[in-house]
């Protein structure tokens, strides 16, 4: 038996918006009775967004360990391009950002497994100890809801074989950081859209063909 691909499907929320501003009480997990507090936002939305399917684990999890959850701009721009981590615009019209900061904390530990480096290639640099923390602390958080897909694939040797279904984009999220920890995955940053991705080849720019061409694009018009 061999592990197949990661699979999600889901939704980006295009029209999605920053409605009122909540603030947050955090108490420390960690116990000793002391809070801080912060900022989350309500998100609403307008029509049924786009429909996307990912088959392979992504490297944009890192801008969501990177994500500066107080920022509204950049809140929004993620739901609009990615969607809503927890599924809750799926079945209302509305969501929030009070789980997002606990989300990028859990994400954290496995982007420091990386060097910072945002003009080329960011290689891992972590410990085996470390690397190991990163992966106990997603695989045994909450939000590790994988539903396992069996299926026979006659083109290889060993045809039988399991997907990994994500039931959630956060799930996604966390399963590629997995995968990309496990395997010290090189990661580079997009020229046009700034989105971390695998870098297959030393010195890529885009993450993918579609960035290539509106990078050129863009830079034609500003000529």
């Amino acid at each position: 038996m061999t592990i197949g691909e990661l699979i999600w499907k889901g939704r980006a929320w295009p029209k999605a918006f920053v409605g009122k501003t909540l603030d947050v009480v955090y108490k420390d997990s960690a116990g000793g009775g002391r809070t801080a507090t912060g900022k989350a936002f309500d998100i609403q939305t307008t029509g049924k967004g786009r429909e996307y399917e990912i088959f392979g684990r992504e490297a944009w999890w890192r801008n969501f360990a990177e994500l500066d959850v107080a920022n509204p701009d950049a809140v929004i721009r993620f739901v609009r391009r990615r969607g809503d981590p927890f599924g809750d615009l799926e079945y209302r019209d509305y969501a929030d950002t009070l789980r997002w900061p606990l989300l990028a904390a859990l994400l954290k530990p496995a982007a420091d497994c990386w060097t910072s480096d945002r003009g080329g290639t960011s290689v891992f640099t972590a410990s085996p100890i470390e690397q190991r923390r990163a992966i106990e602390t997603m695989i045994w958080s909450e939000h590790w809801l994988i539903d396992y897909q069996t299926f026979v694939d006659d083109s290889v040797n060993f045809p039988f074989s399991v997907r990994m279904v994500a039931t959630s984009l956060a799930t996604f999220m966390i399963a590629s950081a997995v995968e990309m920890t496990n395997y010290k995955i090189k990661m580079a940053i997009c020229d046009h859209c700034g989105d971390w991705f695998e870098e297959l080849r030393s010195g890529t720019r885009f993450c993918t063909p579609s960035c290539r061409a509106a990078y050129s694009a863009s830079k034609k018009e500003r000529k």
